[in-house]
């Protein structure tokens, strides 16, 4: 029937789009876990986990950005800048993670199922320590987040998180039409 095609069409793309850049990433860490310091995870620029690594062109404009960032002044792309790229990799790659693990780590209930989580943590107490370090991190990322919307153009940013359009500078677009799906 149409529908069971649709649903095994929708599989296929999630497949693609989430396993894929997982693997890759599970190939990584094995080649590291043998020692192979030299592998390279390669970085898809399309999927979600590409757009948040940021490359060594990224790395170059980082002063750049820093300095307009401090100036406020703010260029309106459709591309996330090294700044982004940064806080959302560090939150997303980092601080979810460790919160998740940690809040894990600290539940006595959960150590009769992974007790190496007590070894990995050094104990309950630095669990708990980190737990709380990566909450402080999580709540300036929030706090950072609402600062930037206000000093970006409220109307802009709010209507591209509600719609998923966005409108960019003049000259990052090409000229014409600058209103873009997100």
């Amino acid at each position: 029937s149409s529908n069971s095609w649709a649903i095994a069409r929708r599989t296929g793309w999630l497949n693609r789009r989430i396993r894929w850049p997982l693997a890759d990433l599970m190939g990584g860490a094995e080649a590291v876990r043998r020692g192979d310091l030299e592998s390279r995870i390669p970085v898809r620029r399309t999927d979600e986990f590409g757009a948040l690594i940021p490359t060594g062109r990224d790395f170059r404009g980082l002063p750049q950005d820093v300095a307009n960032h401090l100036r406020l002044r703010f260029h309106h792309t459709r591309d996330y800048n090294v700044l982004q790229k940064l806080a959302y990799a560090g939150v997303l790659f980092v601080a979810l993670p460790l919160i998740i693990a940690t809040g894990l780590t600290m539940s006595p209930a959960f150590n009769a199922v992974a007790p190496w989580l007590l070894d990995l943590f050094g104990g309950r107490q630095t669990a708990r320590t980190i737990h709380f370090a990566m909450m402080v991190v999580l709540v300036a990322f929030f706090v950072i987040h609402m600062v930037m919307i206000v000093a970006a153009g409220p109307l802009n940013e709010i209507r591209s998180i509600i719609t998923g359009w966005y409108r960019t500078d003049a000259q990052s677009s090409g000229g014409g039409d600058n209103d873009h799906a997100a």
